[in-house]
């Protein structure tokens, strides 16, 4: 409730002529140059808290490029796809799962491999 009323006497102040406000005897506001600039420090507080301040928290939480987490997840189990034989299951998006990195190498770096042994 106290937000509302400060945001309907900021619209007030902002947006009602200085003379009608000293008309109803209000004769000590601060300068209009406040209601621009009042929500522009907002918007620049949150611009820089998105631009600045997350990805650095990201960056300063994340762990060093020689850390073993950052190639394998310890809690991934076993990865083995359930496979199913129904009509319906063929069109079923299967399980994301955690591949180990030597499978992705040798998957990946294969046409390399037979390249250098010819």
């Amino acid at each position: 409730v106290a937000c509302l009323v400060a945001g309907v006497i900021y619209l007030a102040w902002a947006f009602i002529p200085d003379k009608c406000l000293r008309e109803m005897g209000i004769t000590y506001y601060p300068s209009k140059w406040w209601a621009v600039v009042i929500p522009t420090i907002f918007l620049l507080i949150i611009f820089w808290t998105a631009g600045v301040v997350l990805p650095s928290l990201s960056w300063a939480l994340a762990p060093p490029l020689t850390d073993k987490r950052l190639i394998e997840d310890p809690s991934r189990g076993d990865n083995q796809f359930v496979s199913s034989d129904t009509e319906s299951s063929k069109f079923d998006i299967p399980t994301a799962v955690d591949i180990k990195l030597s499978e992705v190498n040798a998957w990946k770096f294969r046409e390399f491999r037979r390249k250098r042994r010819h």
